[in-house]
């Protein structure tokens, strides 16, 4: 766990060298049952051939489309490239069933389509390592040409694929934190297929140096140190939160426990928590108002009944079940990309705790040193792109003054602030939804920056 915790943390990731094999095309077909929501949406189903092969098996994006209009697909249609990277859409019934009410909700009057990458969730083939095999040798086993098939240069060619498919002209492209990176390197590489972009909580190359990780997991201290001394109860229930941590951080560093839960019928889980462990988990707590500040009373009560800890960490094992740190698309996309900046941010005025002592110093290079991607795509520069920027005013992993910064130098993008809000705050914020609802439906009010609300 201590090794990887800078790329855990983040949940984020080049050239595709495999032979083409047709021209792109789409079939439709049934999609699976849901429970329908009240909505004038069609939903269609689809399967993307985008001609291209890995180890010699055709690529097939399993896709869908939501109609805001029933029997007329919109021009100009909202794609939506995932984040993670390697994350899917979300196409089985409960997935399809979200995205029909979230369209309802958010009223946009475009067309949203939704697809699983390559080698993700419905979309096949998928490629895999075998259960325990390291980085090396699961990359020597598959061979370069499949690893660079899995690479962000390869989800630009499918997403080119789709748009000449679609045949609906340039799309929007709604990219979530990760896909940031996909469809700035669309940009550079087929501008014409894109007529604005909607970027969700983008990922910066920053985000990859293991000095961001650090900054990242120093201000979720520093957040649960401030909710808990501004209610009265946590401060005087926990009265020093930076001595508690500390104590905690010292003692796992020096001996990691062990915890178990069981779900039944599931078998029973093991974490073993190290200082990292805990910081990662304090992390993902803190993009809840109402669990961060419930953190410090949970550490107190640990140090007696070491279960307390097992739901601020739940998070942490979920991901390492998770296709994150094992699957090859994963790797092939953080690979591909360039190494990061390590350029430094504004410190906050919070009361801080040094987290430093009890961090691995790795970041994703040595990882991707087992795991080479060649031929690096070309990032278009955000001042080269339009549209808006939706941003988290609480965000830990992707800090609004990094978005700010970037808007200064993009007089094409604008930015919707949520304030409140953390990583991908746009479903939770009716004002941001409504805002790009307006945008997206040419409404002339939306032509600048907005500050939203949760």
């Amino acid at each position: 766990m201590a090794r990887h915790l800078a790329w855990l943390i983040l949940l984020w990731g080049l050239v595709w060298a495999g032979p083409a094999t047709a021209d792109a095309a789409l079939t439709w077909r049934s999609c699976p049952a849901i429970v329908p929501h009240v909505s004038a949406a069609t939903l269609r189903c689809a399967t993307l051939r985008p001609g291209r092969a890995i180890a010699g098996r055709p690529v097939r994006l399993a896709l869908a489309r939501l109609q805001a209009r029933p029997h007329r697909p919109s021009d100009h249609p909202v794609i939506v490239v995932p984040g993670g990277p390697g994350t899917p859409a979300g196409l089985d019934s409960a997935g399809l069933a979200a995205w029909q009410g979230f369209q309802q909700h958010a009223g946009w009057q475009r067309d949203i389509v939704v697809f699983d990458p390559r080698s993700t969730g419905q979309s096949l083939p998928r490629i895999t390592c075998e259960d325990g095999e390291r980085l090396a040798p699961c990359h020597h086993r598959l061979g370069t040409a499949t690893v660079q098939a899995l690479s962000v240069s390869a989800a630009v060619e499918d997403l080119h694929a789709l748009v000449k498919a679609l045949g609906q002209g340039p799309a929007v492209f709604w990219a979530q934190s990760f896909g940031a990176f996909v469809v700035r390197a669309l940009a550079a590489e087929y501008p014409g297929d894109i007529q604005s972009v909607l970027l969700e909580s983008p990922a910066m190359p920053e985000q990859g140096s293991a000095a961001f990780s650090t900054r990242a997991i120093q201000r979720a201290v520093d957040t649960v140190i401030t909710r808990c001394n501004a209610r009265l109860p946590c401060r005087l229930g926990v009265p020093s939160i930076r001595t508690t941590l500390a104590a905690w951080l010292a003692s796992l560093d020096q001996a990691p426990l062990e915890i178990a839960w069981a779900t039944i019928p599931y078998p029973s889980r093991h974490l073993v928590v190290a200082a990292d462990t805990l910081l990662a988990g304090l992390l993902f707590a803190s993009y809840d108002p109402g669990t961060a500040a419930t953190i410090a009373p949970r550490l107190r009560r640990a140090i007696g009944n070491t279960a307390a800890l097992r739901s601020l960490l739940r998070p942490v094992a979920e991901l390492g079940q998770t296709s994150a740190a094992h699957a090859p698309v994963y790797w092939s996309m953080r690979c591909s990309l360039p190494d990061p900046a390590t350029g430094s941010e504004p410190s906050g005025s919070a009361p801080r705790l040094d987290i430093t002592a009890y961090l691995d110093s790795a970041d994703h290079r040595p990882a991707c040193r087992n795991w080479p991607v060649a031929n690096r795509p070309a990032l278009a520069s955000f001042g080269a792109l339009s549209g808006r920027i939706v941003y988290g005013g609480d965000d830990i992993v992707t800090p609004p003054g990094l978005i700010e910064a970037t808007l200064v130098d993009s007089p094409a993008l604008h930015g919707v602030s949520v304030a409140g809000g953390g990583h991908l705050p746009l479903r939770q914020s009716p004002c941001a939804l409504g805002y790009i609802a307006d945008w997206l439906n040419d409404d002339i009010s939306a032509g600048a920056g907005k500050l939203c609300s949760r």
